[in-house]
């Protein structure tokens, strides 16, 4: 039976160009690190490659893997990433293997075909005795096979031929679905040689390299590795623990279809750093895959697909789109000396000179929402039937990207009565100081979907909110549309700006030095501290998980509730209400808006935990594991 694989790197680690005499040679000229396809996958691409070869109507690209972000071709054998321009790694189809240090390689589709063939002619032979293989003392790969045993069993030599001339083999009887490889280097040649003068009882050994035959024998050699091995999504699993996760793949999808189905997407947005993370294989799609494997472990039946924004890659400087240019006189300018830390500061800080630039602070703005509705075009392409809610997840400059993308939307009446509230920027009078992101929104900042909770990490919009003279009044809701017509009317002198948003949720580690708050923003006589999200170590399932959730989110609401109804119908300011949660109530339904994260470790230094920070959200259980919360449970 074949079976279909995928490389986890793009290119063997050798020269392309460096002589290959031996099978030693020929191993590290090729790629060494495979996993096989899910069995759902397999499914897939055994059906449109059979109907290929068959001459049949066949689709060429199938889309594969983990939430199905990768598309695999058929046509080139190639696999890539749906939704991000990324490395384009190798599919293969095989039904012979052979061991490497720690993993089992597909043979290319040349030494398969060979083999194959050679096995089919000599099948007889293999198959004649069927010796038991315990019993034998013929050793596994890089030991030695006798030419003949005391046991007296029979071994079947052939040659591979072009492009292996190098190499030629050999069957054993009894010994099925398995084949040994070994050079014709003069060495061996010589090895050879004595062995037809020396007696049966003292054959001399022949160095070989053992090949199995079908996905049974893949996977009992498979189940032997137990090393450590970096997998696409930079999670470190037992290699056997991924084969038997394969084969319980297959029973699942022989019991029903296991197509993924999302009902909630969520987009990533990167902040400062890409390009240096970038050069480390550290960027947002890694960062991304980090947070989905972590939120399959702790919500294994989540229907949550999150995807990866890459701005600062897509980004172009000048009209021509040659940013080359942009780099080289930016290189320039730049002084030879200090080279380490001038390269952090291009690196880094410089998206953050970028984006205080009037007009590159557009220019993002518009390259972010491109890339969004892109990616949410091809989302519905791919899955047409989805009906879930979207959801953004902003870290440091990436929530102020986010932000300023909701505070350009427009936000429509949430009922008919509202109508009249709405308010055109140009109705503003000239004597009041227009909002500094404007009410009505810019054609090209539009986003071809609504976006229900809005995850700000590791934020700094406090402080931005506050520099550029900004009152944030609401989300997207009838009270906020209230509110904005009363302050307009009552001569507010304050920059209002609303968020297409229903839920805000500013969270930060309580040591990150980026983070800011945002709720005395809102409410001046707002002074709780941040809310604490609580520890999942703390929790005992997802069911208690959802329900002591709820029932937090219940006890606040009554609470904002009590004071709503005692206070008067008609919408009032900020400063009129005496409740400061009714107005936070405004961006978030539970009456909160910040939150921070637990440390409870025994020895806490805030200095040294203040390293870290900033960049340890993508791997926080917490965090992940409350966002599951507040998307599911609320």
């Amino acid at each position: 039976m074949y079976w279909w694989f995928y490389s986890l790197e793009t290119s063997p680690a050798t020269d392309a160009n460096a002589k290959i005499d031996s099978f030693k040679t020929y191993k590290i000229s090729t790629i060494q690190k495979w996993l096989p396809f899910p069995y759902i996958d397999h499914v897939q691409l055994e059906r449109e490659y059979s109907r290929k070869q068959s001459g049949n109507n066949y689709s060429s690209t199938l889309n594969v893997l983990e939430h199905e972000l990768y598309e695999a071709n058929i046509e080139d054998m190639t696999l890539k990433p749906i939704y991000w321009s990324g490395k384009t790694f190798t599919i293969r189809r095989s039904k012979w293997f052979y061991e490497s240090e720690n993993f089992i390689v597909p043979c290319d589709e040349v030494l398969e075909r060979i083999l194959e063939e050679k096995y089919l002619e000599f099948e007889a032979f293999v198959t004649a005795d069927d010796e038991n293989e315990e019993d034998c003392d013929i050793k596994p790969e890089n030991e030695s096979v006798r030419r003949a045993s005391k046991k007296g069993f029979q071994v079947q030599e052939f040659k591979l031929g072009q492009p292996f001339e190098y190499m030629t083999g050999h069957f054993i009887t009894g010994k099925h679905n398995k084949a040994w490889i070994h050079d014709t280097t003069i060495a061996s040649q010589i090895t050879k040689a004595i062995v037809h003068y020396v007696s049966k009882s003292h054959a001399v050994e022949l160095p070989s390299y053992k090949f199995l035959r079908g996905i049974n024998r893949f996977r009992m050699s498979a189940m032997q590795y137990n090393q450590q091995i970096t997998l696409l999504n930079n999670e470190k699993e037992k290699y056997s623990v991924i084969i038997e996760m394969a084969r319980v793949g297959e029973s699942l999808a022989l019991e029903k279809d296991c197509r993924f189905t999302p009902n909630h997407l969520v987009f990533v947005i990167h902040g400062i750093g890409q390009k240096m993370l970038e050069k480390k294989d550290r960027d947002i799609v890694v960062n991304t895959d980090q947070m989905r494997s972590i939120i399959n472990r702790i919500h294994p039946d989540n229907k949550v697909m999150l995807l990866p924004v890459r701005w600062r890659t897509q980004l172009e400087m000048y009209s021509d789109g040659d940013n080359e240019k942009f780099d080289n006189l930016y290189k320039d300018i730049t002084l030879q000396s200090i080279p380490m830390i001038r390269e952090i500061m291009s690196d880094i800080l410089l998206d953050i000179l970028l984006y205080m630039s009037p007009s590159h602070s557009s220019l993002i703005l518009e390259t972010s929402v491109g890339e969004l509705n892109r990616i949410y075009k091809l989302f519905k392409t791919n899955f047409p039937d989805f009906s879930g809610k979207v959801s953004f997840f902003g870290h440091s400059l990436g929530s102020i990207i986010a932000f300023d993308i909701l505070c350009h939307q427009d936000i429509p009446p949430m009922s008919p009565k509202f109508a009249n509230l709405r308010i055109n920027s140009s109705e503003i009078p000239d004597w009041m100081p227009k909002p500094a992101i404007p009410v009505q929104n810019n054609p090209n900042f539009n986003l071809d979907f609504e976006v229900d909770n809005f995850f700000a990490v590791g934020s700094p919009i406090g402080v931005f909110v506050l520099l550029r003279g900004l009152k944030i009044i609401g989300g997207k809701n009838e009270n906020t549309l209230k509110l904005y017509n009363t302050l307009l009317k009552s001569n507010s002198h304050e920059k209002l700006v609303t968020i297409a948003c229903k839920r805000l949720f500013n969270i930060s580690d309580f040591y990150d030095p980026i983070s800011y708050r945002v709720e005395p923003l809102i409410c001046r006589s707002f002074n709780e501290e941040p809310c604490a999200i609580e520890s999942i170590k703390n929790e005992t399932s997802n069911l208690a998980k959802g329900v002591n959730y709820l029932f937090k989110i219940k006890r606040n609401l009554t609470s904002s509730n009590s004071n709503l109804q005692s206070s008067n119908s008609r919408p009032q300011s900020p400063d009129e209400n005496n409740d400061p949660h009714s107005i936070v109530q405004n961006l978030n339904n539970t009456g909160r808006v910040d939150y921070y994260l637990r440390n409870d470790s025994l020895l806490v230094n805030q200095y040294l935990n203040s390293i870290n920070a900033h960049m340890s959200y993508w791997r926080n259980e917490d965090l992940l594991n409350f966002i599951i919360q507040n998307i599911y449970y609320t």
